[in-house]
């Protein structure tokens, strides 16, 4: 799986030219930075609720058809050379169209840590704890929660076509039990 989050990184820089700063105020221009953060990782699935269908395996065999023919000069004329016609080519191959699982997004959880890890107090005068720094170290844990899905046929039982299945009767709900026991 892989994909990218998002992040819109709003900041504001201190402007003197707007209006200096005093121990009571600091005016600033906003900015706005977007960015993907790129994200890959891979994981086993362990538990299923129905097992996946595995790909069928494309097959090819070549055959040929003997063939006899006379021998050169210098072989008994009894003989005679038992092999295949080399000027044609025989095959049979099976191609299978398997169906590839596919993902749902089901949820999405985002736990993010960012640090300012150049941080130093504004120049010349400003409020209390105010200051400016140019990097950001962020951390992120992303929780993602997916659905697995690959397209399969399943059988269905027919009261008409099933020598096992009991007749339904109207609007009445089946259980396992339906089915009578396989005589011998």
């Amino acid at each position: 799986m892989k994909g990218f989050v998002r992040k819109n990184i709003q900041y504001a820089s201190p402007s003197p030219k707007i209006e200096q700063g005093t121990a009571h105020s600091v005016a600033s221009h906003l900015h706005s930075y977007t960015v993907n953060i790129p994200f890959e990782c891979v994981t086993e699935i362990k538990k299923f609720l129905s097992m996946p269908v595995m790909p069928e395996v494309n097959t090819r065999e070549e055959f040929d058809f003997s063939v006899k023919k006379t021998l050169p000069e210098g072989f008994p004329e009894k003989d005679q050379l038992l092999t295949s016609d080399l000027s044609q080519f025989h095959q049979e191959s099976s191609q299978f169209y398997n169906e590839l699982p596919y993902g749902e997004l089901i949820s999405s959880k985002i736990i993010e840590w960012d640090e300012a890890i150049d941080r130093e107090p504004i120049p010349d005068e400003s409020p209390h704890h105010e200051g400016m720094f140019t990097k950001v170290e962020e951390k992120m844990v992303l929780d993602i929660v997916l659905k697995v899905l690959q397209n399969q046929q399943i059988r269905v039982s027919s009261a008409t076509n099933d020598k096992k299945c009991k007749p339904c009767k109207p609007w009445e709900h089946h259980h396992d039990d339906d089915y009578d026991e396989e005589e011998d």
